[in-house]
């Protein structure tokens, strides 16, 4: 600087202007302060985009652990260049974790139910958990709450979650979101339960075609399909044969099971399985007075032969052999009960027709049903880690932007879905 004073006011002058238009002194310090300046503040900007918008990646990759429940199928992709993949390391993995900029690191894994639940419990135990996992109830997710161990995810979710991420979520009446919440702050996000949906009587198409006979809405029509069924024979199995509805030896009580009656249970008012409140006190449902209504039913329908014959000792592999063999006409499951035993049918006669039938319908044309727990566990953050919202990105990632129509899927990920291979982390 000695240099320039002695060039005078003038020159001092025409550099201050030099530099205001972006140009520096005659050692280039000053212009590389500005550009380190603006570079800095542009780099700012990129990790606030990331940690503010679903999609946005972070402009240097972020390693995340996780804890999550093992995949399956992955012995589909046997004789692929992805039959090395696995729960540890995996194709998906890196796409994932390309779109985002993260380096996805497996901690644990564990088989699901007891065993993912011990390896998390031993985690919780021992101080150490991963960035990022799932919890499988409420329960645990308080307790890590209470210990001060998972990140308030409000704002990230408020930040990163896609509108269809959130109309997903606004579906439940806000009743599953709400679940990940304590004191007001969502701290886990909630993995949505459709698997346990109403109870479907499912139905032979062809059977009720070939009968002339109009899909049931009432327990009158029922019995009569079934009647109709084992009586006429429609699928030429002879004479004593055909099984009306099957049933497993459970009854009822285990919701979103295959093979159970709740829906008949709940059509009278009964509650099997379930602590429900009546009058003003907390019962157990299956010693409830309406109980016997419905066991009157099912005791009148057995002895006419229209349940299955052998439901005390049937197995569950023997209910799914004698729909698929087409022996019988009916049977109550779930919404994915089209895949399984649905299909399994079609697969050995592909003239077989199954329909889904939303019944019994009350008398105030309503069908009655039991509400079930709408999440399936959350996904949660440890306390501390610098990034919690990318919690919420995977989730709007993986659930939205990947399933979207205009999503162009990569070889991997088509034979990901052609056999069946998953391996998310909610």
């Amino acid at each position: 600087m000695k240099v320039l004073w002695k060039k005078g006011i003038a020159a001092m002058l025409a550099l201050l202007m030099a530099c205001g238009a972006g140009g520096c002194t005659d050692s280039g310090e000053l212009s590389t302060d500005t550009t380190s300046s603006a570079g800095s503040s542009a780099e700012d900007d990129a990790w606030i985009a990331a940690a503010t918008d679903p999609l946005t990646p972070y402009p240097e990759t972020v390693t995340v652990t996780f804890g999550k429940e093992a995949g399956r199928n992955f012995s589909a992709l046997a004789g692929t260049e992805w039959e090395n993949d696995n729960d540890d390391d995996n194709t998906m993995y890196d796409i994932i974790g390309g779109f985002l900029n993260i380096d996805i690191q497996i901690d644990f894994v564990g088989n699901g139910g007891d065993d993912y639940n011990k390896k998390v419990a031993m985690a919780i135990a021992d101080g150490n958990i991963p960035d990022v996992m799932k919890v499988s109830d409420y329960s645990t997710l308080k307790q890590l709450v209470e210990s001060d161990m998972v990140e308030d995810l409000t704002q990230a979710f408020e930040d990163c979650a896609t509108d269809r991420i959130r109309d997903i979520y606004d579906s439940f009446d806000g009743r599953c979101l709400e679940s990940g919440k304590i004191d007001g702050k969502l701290y886990g996000i909630p993995a949505t339960n459709i698997f346990n949906g109403q109870e479907l009587l499912w139905l032979r198409k062809d059977w009720l075609d070939k009968l002339n006979l109009e899909e049931p809405e009432t327990m009158e029509d029922i019995e009569y399909i079934l009647q109709q069924f084992v009586e006429q024979d429609p699928g030429n199995n002879g004479e004593g044969k055909t099984i009306g509805l099957v049933v497993n030896t459970g009854i009822a009580g285990a919701y979103g099971a295959q093979f159970q009656l709740n829906g008949i249970f709940t059509h009278y008012g009964a509650a099997p399985g379930q602590w429900i409140e009546k009058d003003g006190e907390v019962v157990y449902g299956s010693v409830q007075p309406e109980m016997k209504e419905a066991l009157t039913v099912l005791r009148d329908w057995y002895a006419k032969g229209l349940i299955d014959p052998q439901v005390a000792v049937r197995t569950y592999d023997d209910l799914i052999a004698v729909v698929a063999s087409g022996q019988c006409g009916a049977f109550f499951g779930a919404w994915w009960s089209c895949n399984s035993p649905a299909s399994d049918a079609w697969a050995l006669d592909n003239s077989v027709e199954w329909v889904p039938c939303v019944v019994p319908v009350g008398e105030d044309g309503k069908i009655t049903v039991i509400e079930q727990n709408p999440s399936m566990g959350y996904l949660v953050v440890r306390k501390g880690f610098e990034h919690p919202e990318v919690a919420v990105k995977l989730v709007s990632l993986q659930h939205d932007y990947m399933n979207r129509s205009d999503y162009v899927q990569s070889d991997a990920e088509k034979a990901y879905i052609a056999g069946d291979v998953a391996c998310g982390f909610l």
